[in-house]
């Protein structure tokens, strides 16, 4: 989505909690890795290491060969990815780690980590794992990334009740079935998966976002009384009904190019940000309750008027391109208001007769793409 307000949740991992920085080679560190080791220290990452460290950030760097880590027994948060690694043993010695990261690396093999008893957070994104059966009881896990893999199966999953958040866009994921008694679950992405069916997510009631966009979705009555969703993004589905969200109280509502045609009275007191753009809706009468709309996106939709926006005081953005709007009265005093036109000819008409409409009172106008 373009301009994603401040509020919108931290992207959770592409690695590690803050703490997670790249540690830096100890003070007396010796980068020579020809010379003798200390009894006290390791060599890795082209550094010597003390034993009793506990964060190693190994990012980019050349790291083939594990062997020395296993003498690395009180690490709780290591990251490789970016690295040459592929071969995972020398880590099934590393029982107090609660923090891996081995994103783009060539890791394939799991089984190694079926011990790590203590990892809370896995992320294994653009990888080539596939076979998730080595994780089935890492029950402390919460965060497990796997986006731009070759997974497919969650049944491995079915007894991880701790997991918070599971990223799985990018994979051949189509039965979420697994995930139906994960009901500490708050952030489920599945963009460009095969699931269609979305019944198994009825009972997850902690569930705050969800991302479905380019899926083989068509019913969201699979999220119907879903009270803790917020952020929802359907784009480029089957999508034809947003009703069954009536009980879901939505701060973000994307359902851009979807066969969407009426924009029902949902429950907009809290809506932030709403994208229906590519849609055949053509009223807005809903939007009247939704005080705190910034974001509004309605490129290439029937919109005709703009009445039910007149009061939408903390609107900052709306996107209008290649829409059939008749009057621009509605948007008149509103200086914070960014509207956005086709960068067209009928755009630039559109543009003057928002100004002529307006007078001195007229929101920004933008025409660039």
């Amino acid at each position: 989505m373009s301009h994603l307000p401040r509020y919108t949740m931290p992207v959770l991992l592409t690695l590690c909690p803050l703490a997670c920085k790249t540690q830096p080679p100890p003070a007396n560190a010796n980068h020579d890795a020809t010379k003798r080791s200390t009894p006290k220290t390791a060599h890795l990452c082209g550094a010597w290491w003390p034993l009793a460290i506990k964060q190693l950030n190994c990012t980019d760097r050349f790291v083939e060969d594990l062997s020395a880590i296993t003498r690395l027994s009180k690490l709780q948060v290591l990251d490789l990815s970016r690295s040459d690694v592929f071969e995972l043993k020398p880590l099934a010695h590393l029982t107090a780690l609660k923090t891996l990261a081995l994103n783009h690396t060539a890791v394939r093999d799991l089984r190694p980590l079926a011990r790590l008893t203590a990892l809370k957070t896995l992320a294994l994104n653009h990888t080539a794992v596939h076979d998730l059966r080595p994780l089935a009881h890492l029950t402390a896990l919460k965060t497990l990334a796997l986006n731009h893999t070759a997974v497919h199966d969650l049944r491995p999953l079915a007894r991880l009740t701790a997991l918070k958040t599971v990223e799985l866009n990018h994979t051949a994921v189509h039965d979420l079935r697994p995930l139906a008694r994960l009901t500490a679950l708050k952030t489920v992405e599945l963009n460009h998966t095969k699931v269609r069916n979305l019944t198994p997510l009825r009972g997850l009631n902690r569930l705050y976002k969800l991302t479905l966009t380019n899926t083989l979705v068509g019913s969201l009555e699979g999220l119907s009384g879903l009270k803790s969703l917020r952020w929802l993004l359907v784009n480029h589905t089957a999508v034809h009904d947003l009703r069954p969200l009536r009980g879901c109280d939505l701060r973000v509502l994307s359902a851009a190019h979807t066969r969407v045609s009426e924009f029902p009275a949902l429950s907009t007191r809290q809506l932030l940000d709403l994208d229906l753009s590519g849609t055949q809706v053509s009223t807005l009468g809903p939007l009247r309750g939704a005080p705190e709309l910034r974001y509004l996106k309605l490129a290439e939709t029937k919109v005709t008027g703009l009445e039910a926006l007149r009061d939408s005081a903390h609107l900052q953005y709306l996107d209008l391109s290649n829409t059939p709007v008749r009057s621009f009265g509605p948007l008149c005093g509103q200086s914070t208001l960014t509207v956005q036109l086709s960068p067209t000819s009928s755009g630039a008409r559109r543009a003057a007769v928002l100004a002529k409409a307006c007078k001195e009172k007229t929101p920004k106008i933008s025409r660039r793409r």
